[in-house]
């Protein structure tokens, strides 16, 4: 069995914010993918001109249609290099996390050790004080 110590408490913290981490950057990883998403079909939709020849009241209205269309691939482009910017920062978050659970679990368990073998010391010096008394008995009689 394990002997506890004051940091299992702190490598628990740990451990749920890293999971925490784990949880936005998978939010944001789907937010990435659906900004992109939405994205490539503004591209394709202000890839296509519906400009025929025509009354010019309809030319006009097809115009500013398409003009509203680029406009909205350029806000769609922005708001997927917002989500990929927020994606980065969420990996690098969870990194971090992932650090500072490693910290805690190694200072958890270095302190650990140091029980395991403060306590082996105490036992070890135990049975040396109980086999000098067993010899000292044995000297005498």
């Amino acid at each position: 069995m394990k002997p506890k110590t004051r940091l299992d408490s702190l490598v628990k913290l740990r451990e749920s914010e890293e999971e925490r981490a784990r949880i936005d950057l998978a939010r944001a990883a789907q937010a990435k993918a659906k900004a992109e998403a939405e994205h490539r079909l503004a591209v394709e939709k202000a890839r296509h001109d519906g400009r025929q020849a025509g009354c010019a009241k309809q030319w006009e209205l097809v115009d500013s249609s398409h003009l509203r269309s680029i406009a909205e691939k350029h806000a769609a482009g922005e708001r997927a290099t917002a989500a990929k910017a927020g994606e980065e920062r969420a990996r690098s978050s969870v990194e971090n996390a992932h650090k500072q659970r490693d910290i805690a679990t190694r200072a958890a368990d270095r302190r650990r050790h140091e029980l395991v073998v403060h306590a082996n010391a105490k036992e070890l010096k135990a049975a040396d004080q109980v086999a000098t008394l067993i010899y000292q008995y044995r000297k005498r009689t």
